[in-house]
């Protein structure tokens, strides 16, 4: 596949309600949107962007929300993938199997086909009531396998991994990625609390800068329950610069912007950290030690009981 050197790359900031029909139709309008006004080559949408932030309550009904890959949900974000050919990540509250769940987010290829889903590996439980900051998600979901974690998909714009949400704030999620040959990175959260708004940007511009590749990072955004979602979507280049955003606190909006691909290979020879730090020998040992890790935290195929 001929890699292409500029991408055009769309964030839906939006904000969800408890009616997954109507979260879905507004994803496909700003899809749409967002291809008419700037020609998106990518899109991404939000964690689980067809329901609301549902781990901030311990309730068995929402199980109900689950929905398999493919799926409802899914399919017809690839139908929409299709129709404009371009790419787009979806993430949804993912049912594998009976009492197997997880916190998902599949990659679609512009022919509508999914290329690949990355499951969250680490999964919160956080209650910080001062900083705003709620979430049971151990109650809904289980840590995802080594496997699905860490997946990097070969796209015509380069190599794209993703992280989800919480897994953002551990340098070894970054690591892997981009040792696994990551040029973008992309990252859906569901993310509120006054503490991590104010770190928001400036732990992504980090991570990029360090990592030495393009981020995007999506938020929803309002009022969902005792949650506020503070949006603050944006785009980072290698040297962990902003190229747009951060977008509003408190209205949805599409944040876009083009990624020049040889900012990559500049960025990397005028600072060499992938160089310098990214060994065979490194590469071996964050694999090793990453397994290790998620062995001995949890089981990765725990089960969760409706």
């Amino acid at each position: 596949m001929k890699k292409q050197s500029k991408a055009i790359f769309s964030l839906i900031q939006m904000s969800m309600k408890d009616d997954k029909e109507a979260n879905v139709s507004k994803a496909e309008k700003m899809i749409d949107r967002a291809v008419k006004e700037s020609h998106s080559d990518i899109v991404g949408l939000p964690e689980f962007f067809n329901t609301i932030y549902f781990p901030q309550y311990v309730d068995r009904k929402y199980f109900r929300e689950a929905e398999t890959i493919p799926g409802p949900t899914v399919n017809r974000i690839a139908r929409k993938a299709k129709e404009h050919g371009i790419y787009v990540f979806a993430g949804i509250y993912e049912k594998v199997q009976a009492g197997l769940f997880y916190d998902s987010s599949a990659l679609i290829g512009p022919d509508g086909k999914i290329m690949g889903v990355t499951r969250k590996n680490e999964v919160p439980n956080v209650m910080y009531k001062e900083g705003g900051l709620w979430t049971n998600e151990e109650f809904y979901y289980s840590m995802s396998n080594l496997e699905n974690a860490y997946p990097v998909f070969e796209t015509r714009f380069g190599k794209i991994g993703q992280i989800i949400c919480w897994n953002r704030h551990f340098p070894e999620n970054w690591r892997l990625l981009t040792v696994k040959g990551a040029e973008i990175i992309f990252v859906p959260v569901a993310s509120m609390g006054k503490f991590l708004s104010e770190m928001f940007s400036l732990e992504m511009r980090a991570m990029s800068y360090v990592h030495q590749c393009f981020a995007a990072v999506v938020n929803r955004v309002g009022v969902e329950g005792r949650q506020r979602m503070y949006g603050g979507s944006h785009i980072v280049n290698p040297k962990g610069k902003l190229l747009v955003g951060p977008a509003s606190d408190s209205k949805e909006e599409i944040v876009t912007a083009e990624l020049n691909l040889d900012e990559i290979e500049t960025a990397r020879e005028e600072i060499p950290f992938t160089k310098s730090y990214y060994t065979s020998t490194l590469r071996t040992h964050a694999l090793h030690d990453a397994t290790m890790r998620m062995s001995l935290t949890a089981p990765p195929q725990q089960s969760v009981s409706p």
